[in-house]
């Protein structure tokens, strides 16, 4: 799906991060995704609970890179703390 597809670009993106105004990018770059995919994951609720529950799940991994990606940190250490 949509959401899929982004999620790999950012992740390919990521690992040739090297520069801070990259990171930035990407930390935006992996919101957008986290937005998309929430909004997916609030229109299944109801009929594919389940299914609404894995994407929660992916969502707050995806918190997390993103958390990672826009620390203070050298943007090698983003990187390796965003995977």
């Amino acid at each position: 799906t949509l959401f899929i597809d982004s999620q790999k670009k950012v992740t390919a993106e990521t690992e040739t991060t090297k520069k801070k105004d990259e990171a930035d990018r990407r930390a935006t770059d992996q919101a957008v995704v986290v937005d998309d995919t929430d909004l997916i994951r609030k229109d299944i609720d109801s009929i594919a609970p389940i299914a609404a529950e894995y994407l929660k799940t992916a969502t707050d991994k995806m918190q997390e890179a993103r958390s990672s990606l826009s620390s203070t940190d050298e943007p090698k250490k983003r990187v390796e703390n965003a995977q």
